[in-house]
């Protein structure tokens, strides 16, 4: 199973890997996350651990020598810190390789938010001539250009909506509580017609089940994934949604009986800018993978069926009295 995983499994891969270079040299290595700060992976142990109740500020990288060794700890946008400590008269010989690595992925993190900020930007400011567009496609409608008219409102609509796909995965979390069916149906009735349109039959099971979450975020998220399914069955076939509870998940399902993907694309399908299509942008999973991390879910690519079929698992909370 392809995953993007959540926040707190990649923390363990690696704290994992960094326990695993330091072998029997004292130390303890962690992640924490949240407000107050809480671990969520850590490897190791010292008597005078890595100081939580002080760290660093955003985007800056904290590096000091102190009696009790070397600390690291790195505050990542998404208020993630990570942590590292080792005494200084157990200096392992890898430890200067590891800070460096950790600097540079921190770095990297935060040239990336960079990006998404300019990226954001730059979608507002799009809209703006799309809707002059509107206005003139609308005004040729009036003279008789009907069909000319309707051509480019409907290429203004698919721009915008993807445009608002966009800037709602960017919006910050507005969190309440979520019925999942209700989510399900909203998405099926925006592409409910758009499915027909290509002769694809829908198959629907959505059970109730509630999360703690964007209801705006989530519906961008499955959306995305439905209308890569449509475009996956331009000359028909069949869409499968399904939601329930399993344990302490919340579990959506979307399957569709396209083309299915390629396998050397498989394992980097949640990555920016790698699409499947000639013409795709590649960023409509990643924007899922997003969201569905944010809110501590995962999202999967399941193997071996026909077609390709998509796995979200969220957080599941208790319905309201």
């Amino acid at each position: 199973m392809i995953a993007h995983r959540a926040p707190s499994e990649a923390a363990r891969q690696w704290v994992d890997a960094v326990h695993r270079h330091l072998g029997d040299t004292p130390h303890r290595v962690l992640v924490a996350y949240g407000d107050p700060l809480v671990v969520v992976a850590e490897a190791g142990g010292l008597v005078d651990p890595v100081p939580l109740d002080n760290p660093v500020a955003t985007a800056q990288i904290h590096r000091r020598r102190t009696p009790h060794g070397v600390h690291l700890l790195i505050r990542q946008p998404d208020g993630a810190v990570l942590g590292l400590s080792v005494p200084p008269d157990k200096m392992h010989p890898l430890l200067g390789a590891l800070l460096a690595l950790a600097a540079d992925v921190h770095r990297m993190l935060v040239s990336q938010q960079h990006q998404r900020a300019e990226l954001l930007s730059l979608a507002h400011e799009v809209r703006n001539p799309l809707m002059l567009i509107a206005g003139y496609a609308e005004l040729l409608g009036h003279r008789g250009e009907d069909e000319v008219s309707a051509l480019v409102l409907d290429e203004v609509r698919r721009v915008d909506e993807r445009l608002e796909d966009f800037l709602t995965a960017g919006r910050p979390s507005s969190r309440a509580l979520v019925d999942v069916a209700d989510v399900v149906m909203r998405v099926l009735r925006r592409y409910e017609a758009a499915a027909a349109a290509r002769g694809v039959h829908t198959v629907v099971e959505a059970r109730s089940v509630y999360v703690v979450g964007d209801a705006p975020q989530l519906e961008t998220a499955l959306a995305n994934l439905v209308k890569n399914a449509l475009e996956a069955m331009p000359t028909g076939g069949r869409l499968g949604l399904r939601c329930l509870r399993l344990d302490h998940w919340a579990e959506i399902w979307v399957a569709d009986t396209g083309a299915g993907v390629a396998h050397d694309v498989a394992d980097r399908l949640f990555q920016p800018y790698v699409s499947t299509k000639p013409d795709g942008h590649g960023l409509g999973l990643s924007l899922v993978a997003d969201v569905v991390e944010r809110h501590g879910g995962e999202v999967a690519l399941v193997p071996g069926a026909t077609g390709a079929k998509f796995r979200l698992r969220l957080p599941a909370a208790e319905p309201p009295p």
